[in-house]
């Protein structure tokens, strides 16, 4: 409301309850001077207006390490084998500094470890710290979990380009052994690899770079790519020798190294053919060949250089784009080689940029193991577009699936500027990829200044592991480079692993027996729609994402959903638990699959307080073991069968709700499955709120205590079925009870449904009375005090918890002393037509003791209009409650437009700029109570026993990972 002193700003109302013996007064008063702090909320975007776009991208992009003063560029990423947990990055940084009377710039290297598996991240943009200026990171870790970090420094003596290798036994903490490559030239774009295998050669590590150099090493190795090697146990680097052979007017540059199976040892460069020296990007001619050689003996020795033919390289070297946007690029391959145990084991791969169609796209070629021929290259990205794709790196996880990361200008197909981060994932060796986006922004290229025209770094990187891959990039989305990361599940799942942050799902997932997946609380998980870019033979849609459990899955206040911008049921096949599986999820969201959870025989299942929205079917348990499911306070919205139960054991289904709109919607369906079906309420399921069908095996269902109204059918027996039916609410359906028994019926509140039964007749103790519900259009079913449903349940039902006979329905009437057991008064206000409830009132008193003086504060909601000079309220009470009440004062706090305010229980007042609204709440019994309380719509949400409400917000971007309450 405005305040009425000043117009200009807006005012905020408190009512302020004090408790105690006597009588009630209400006092109005204006707090025009009250001290309130102003915090400021929300991030400040850096950079020119329009240079960013965000992008529909579910992954969370973690910054590994933010300095607005530092760029970060060339990102190079591995993971810890002895620690799958730890991960290391190297990174070029540069920074302005004062030399003499001159600004500089200053190069050098940051390194960033992780020890969550790339959730959180420290470190430092000037370590390992070199005497002058450094660049060119490359990172490894060895079978053992030491760290190496290679890059190329200036030595102060000789102020020539020196290939350094560091070594570290902390995962990348600190950093020690800073061994030189032994020779005394000048080196340039080196490439670390460690072989992890079970070889003769573990733990070697090779270090290879490009000679640049024509005066102090032999002329042979002018602008050749050389190798040294650390010998697993030894102190030094061996002395380097040429890998590319010595070819006139050749260039070989940007070598990239990979470890075999069996400890072979493969190296791969791009080719240059020049008639000059050449050094830098611009001063070259493009790349025309891919190079290759390889060792079998551990790197004593390789076979000679060759070009592998057949690929036709097209290069790319120079710039793309157009001034002052212009991004310097080449053609740099990148190789990985699959060590699993799977049927491409032994195959080598190699991506670089190509030119071949006007525009670089990214290409793959491979060589089997045994073959001695490369096959015809893949273009990897899948665009329709005319636009740039480059720096392509590429990993091949544990399990032989290939991924491969890239930037991308797709996103802006019209001018060919916006770029963005995508991945590439092929589960057939590298025959076909799925492209995804992993970038939640595209930003507009800008070189970085103090380096080569267009320069944003030569590479980027990835890594991948059982059950993640870890694509990393630079980009200038704040107004300078930074090292950015997205964490991004892959097929298998071996050993326990934790989902936290954003994550998207690209291909089925299958968590193996003995594993178990915790899916932490406020993870997003969401499923390419339509979309499966490695189906499991074990789901049912080849096109249909599945989460595929043969060990369990532990997921707890987290989401499961589509990436869709427009998403509809079946978006993705859903969570599938294998015999033996067992899943536990609470608080969580299962949103536009075809099956939400199929439980298929599982060792246990619990749901609890879940929400499942716009599913084919939310839960379908097939073949349920001895101790069946426990099914318990979940929302099931709008989904075409909330339940399917199949032969499977007696299951546990209570306190949930299950509401819709469409005529083919159902609550619960059995076939052949005996269910202990209390205490959940049906409310507009256009098809069944109950139906048994197809009974082979007629189940026992017991079906007590539920409220069922405004349904297509209430109780549907479409076949035998055993059924025990007692204290229901059947109210407002086209039919409430269609074919059941007489006999087993018993003790129900049948009325008011276009046709009360169909096939059957009353039983016993059945009524047919207005039930008396609180507030039927609010969903409000508590019962009236005047409601013919108290007392008037089963005799042999258990004892409601006031001690009197069962009633009908789901929430007993409490019949309790008075001042017990009700609930808090209501404040109403009046708004010039009518008297509006606003909020229950006295919450402090409910945790104090009898007798105790207590004041209450908070804010009014409903807008309150002057009537005669005055504001008016009034305060009701409820459910028999008994409040001795003393003093009332309402306070109004003049505050900027632009902002809110807010008060404590203890009546500190607070201001806020925006307010975040829940994405998930639950009353004390686990039930999902958002539609209640998400809106400002005068409904007031109302629980039937005292205790708290669980409201779940997210955490604001660039926040720790995590969940508010």
């Amino acid at each position: 409301m405005q305040s009425r002193s000043m117009a200009a700003v807006r005012g905020g109302l408190w009512l302020v309850a004090i408790l105690a013996s006597g009588h009630a007064r209400v006092a109005m008063g204006n707090s025009q001077d009250m001290s309130v702090p102003w915090p400021v909320s929300g991030d400040t975007a850096l950079g020119a207006s329009g240079s960013t776009q965000p992008l529909f991208s579910s992954f969370m992009n973690i910054r590994l390490h933010p300095n607005d003063t530092v760029v970060q560029n060339e990102i190079s990423v591995a993971v810890n084998p002895a620690n799958r947990a730890v991960l290391l990055v190297g990174s070029n940084t540069a920074w302005d500094t004062i030399i003499g009377q001159t600004l500089s710039r200053m190069w050098n290297q940051g390194s960033y470890h992780s020890s969550d598996s790339g959730v959180s991240w420290s470190g430092s943009d000037d370590s390992p710290p070199t005497a002058l200026k450094g660049w060119d990171p490359a990172v490894a870790f060895n079978a053992s979990g030491t760290a190496y970090f290679g890059d190329v420094e200036i030595v102060p003596d000789t102020l020539r380009y020196q290939v350094v290798l560091w070594e570290s036994a902390n995962g990348g903490v600190s950093w020690t052994n800073r061994r030189y490559v032994p020779h005394v030239g000048s080196g340039d774009k080196d490439h670390v690899a460690v072989d992890r295998t079970s070889s003769l050669y573990r733990n070697n590590v090779y270090i290879a770079y490009t000679e640049f150099d024509s005066v102090h090493v032999p002329p042979a190795w002018w602008q050749h790519v050389m190798c040294s090697r650390l010998i697993s146990g030894a102190d030094t680097l061996t002395t380097p020798f040429p890998l590319s052979g010595n070819t006139a007017n050749h260039l070989s540059q940007g070598v990239n190294l990979a470890i075999g199976p069996s400890g072979e040892v493969y190296a791969a460069w791009a080719c240059l053919d020049s008639t000059f020296p050449c050094i830098e990007q611009l001063a070259c001619p493009k790349e025309v060949a891919v190079g290759f050689c390889q060792s079998s003996d551990g790197g004593a020795s390789f076979s000679a250089a060759t070009r592998i033919q057949g690929l036709n390289v097209q290069g790319i070297r120079g710039t793309i784009k157009s001034s002052p946007h212009s991004v310097l690029v080449n053609s740099y391959p990148a190789m990985a080689v699959d060590t699993s145990r799977g049927p491409y084991r032994g195959t080598i791969y190699i991506v670089w940029a190509d030119g071949r169609n006007g525009k670089p796209d990214v290409y793959l070629t491979k060589r089997r193991a045994g073959d001695t021929v490369w096959q015809s290259p893949v273009r990897v990205n899948d665009d329709s577009t005319t636009t740039d794709q480059w720096s392509p790196w590429i990993s091949v996880d544990p399990d032989g699936l290939v991924h491969v990361v890239f930037y991308d200008s797709r996103v802006d197909p019209v001018n060919d500027l916006l770029t963005a981060v995508y991945m590439a994932t092929s589960c057939d060796g590298g025959n076909s990829f799925e492209n995804f986006l992993v970038s939640d922004v595209a930003f507009t290229p800008s070189e970085i200044r103090g380096a080569r025209p267009g320069f944003v770094g030569d590479y980027i990187g990835i890594t991948s592991d059982r059950g993640m891959a870890y694509p990393c990039w630079n980009d200038n989305r704040t107004g300078i480079h930074q090292a950015y990361m997205a964490r991004v599940p892959t097929q298998h799942i071996y050993t326990n692993t934790h989902w936290q942050g954003a994550i998207t799902v690209s291909h089925d997932i299958i968590v193996e027996s003995g594993a178990t997946l915790y899916v932490d609380p406020g993870v997003t998980v969401s499923c390419l729609a339509n979309r499966d870019g490695c189906p499991s033979p074990e789901g049912i849609h080849a096109d249909k994402i599945s989460i595929i459990v043969k060990g369990s899955l532990n997921a707890q206040g987290c989401t499961f959903t589509s990436t869709a911008q427009t998403p509809a049921t079946g978006d993705w096949e859903g969570i599938r638990v294998k015999p033996g599986g067992s899943a536990y999820l609470k608080n969580c969201a299962v949103n536009y699959a075809d099956t939400g959870v199929y439980l298929e025989n599982p060792s246990s299942a619990t749901a609890d307080s879940n929400l499942f929205y716009r599913n084919g079917t939310a839960i379908y348990l097939d073949h349920g073991t001895d101790d069946g499911a426990s099914i318990r306070y979940n929302t099931f919205d709008h989904d075409a069968i909330g339940i399917k139960l199949v032969s499977a054991m007696s299951s546990w289904i209570e306190w949930n709700t299950f509401r819709g709109a469409a005529a083919s919607e159902n609550g619960i369906v059995c076939t052949g499955s005996p269910a202990t079906i209390k205490r959940n309420v049906f409310d507009s399921l256009g098809g069944s709120a109950i139906l048994s069908q197809n009974n082979s095996s007629p189940p026992v269902l017991v079906i007590e205590n539920n409220d069922i109204l405004r349904c297509g059918v209430g109780l549907n027996e479409a076949s035998e079925a055993t059924l025990y039916l007692r204290n229901n609410v059947i109210d407002s359906n086209g039919t409430g009870v269609l074919g059941v028994e007489q006999a087993e019926l018993s003790y129900d509140d049948v009325w008011g449904n276009q046709v009360n039964y169909s096939g059957s007749a009353p039983g016993t103790g059945d009524i047919s009375a207005n039930p008396k519900f609180v507030d039927t259009g609010h969903r409000d079913l508590h019962l009236d005090s005047t409601s013919p449903c108290i007392d008037t349940g089963h005799p042999n039902s258990q004892s409601d918890p006031d001690g009197t006979r069962a009633d009908m329905g789901v929430y007993y009437y409490s019949q309790g002393t008075p001042g017990g057991g009700g609930g808090c008064p209501y404040v109403y206000v009046w708004n010039g037509t009518e008297y509006r409830k606003d909020n229950t009132i006295l919450t402090e008193s409910e945790r104090t003791p009898q007798g105790a003086t207590v004041t209450d504060f908070y804010k009014l909601r409903q807008p309150l209009a002057e009537t005669g000079g005055e504001y008016r309220l009034q305060v009701r009470e409820f459910e028999r409650e008994v409040s001795h009440l003393d003093a009332f004062e309402v306070l109004s706090v003049d505050h900027p437009p632009s902002s809110d305010v807010g008060v404590t229980p203890d009546g500190r007042v607070f201001a806020y700029s925006e307010e975040d609204v829940p994405y998930a709440a639950f009353d004390n019994t686990g039930r999902d109570v958002l539609s209640q309380i998400i809106d400002q719509d005068g409904v007031l949400y109302s629980s039937d026993e005292a205790g708290a409400l669980d409201i779940y917000f997210r955490v604001r971007p660039h926040s720790p990972a995590g969940y508010v309450l």
